[in-house]
């Protein structure tokens, strides 16, 4: 008897399960189509960023190469199409290589423009823009408005900013050509006194601090 009963119960539950299979069992088979089709979109996505960023790589090593053998016309083309197409980490590298092709070539307000734009770029990483701010303060400095170069300055004026010695350098000789010695002795006391100062900048400071001491 019980093994009719067992007959009986695997019966239901086969019909139970042919049920709820003829109900939901072409959700399921979408549900792994979905899943592999995502897995291999995801594969393939990655291969073709790594071929990209590898071609991309190249591209900016050739110009690098071009550069070296003063090919400035070549250089600076493949160096604009490459950020203007890329969207990768080279984007900001190759902008900032095409503006030093410019600056090299007396060009220097086009090469300002692409600092600026870089500085906007939100797909670049933060520190290519605060470089690109830098550089903008550097090739500026002659002829640009005060309010202008403290407010460049002023996003790098940070601590944790990779920049900072750098832009409190120049913002030492700001105060400086602002007639504020105190102020500028401080900045460059501060600077000669770090030990995480760049030996450079540390040097430098230590001989304005005596040049400003002595005016």
């Amino acid at each position: 008897m019980a093994d009719i009963f067992n007959e009986i119960d695997e019966d239901i539950r086969r019909e139970r399960y042919q049920k709820l299979w003829k109900t939901y069992g072409k959700f399921l088979i979408i549900a792994v189509i979905i899943f592999f089709l995502g897995a291999a979109i995801y594969v393939a996505w990655n291969n073709y960023l790594e071929n990209l960023k590898k071609k991309e790589g190249d591209i900016f090593s050739h110009s690098l190469e071009m550069i070296d053998k003063e090919s400035w016309d070549g250089a600076s083309s493949n160096l604009y199409n490459l950020y203007i197409s890329s969207t990768s980490g080279y984007r900001a590298l190759a902008m900032l290589q095409h503006a030093s092709v410019l600056i090299k070539n007396n060009k220097t307000n086009d090469a300002i423009e692409i600092y600026r734009d870089l500085v906007e770029d939100g797909k670049s990483d933060i520190i290519f823009r605060d470089l690109a701010r830098y550089l903008i303060v550097i090739h500026t400095f002659d002829f640009a408005k005060d309010v202008e170069i403290k407010e460049q300055l002023s996003y790098l004026l940070d601590k944790e900013n990779p920049w900072y010695y750098s832009a409190s350098e120049i913002e030492g000789f700001r105060l400086i050509r602002q007639g504020k010695y105190n102020e500028a002795e401080d900045i460059f006391l501060s600077l000669s006194d770090d030990i995480e100062t760049p030996s450079g900048i540390r040097i430098r400071s230590a001989e304005i601090i005596a040049k400003l001491r002595n005016r």
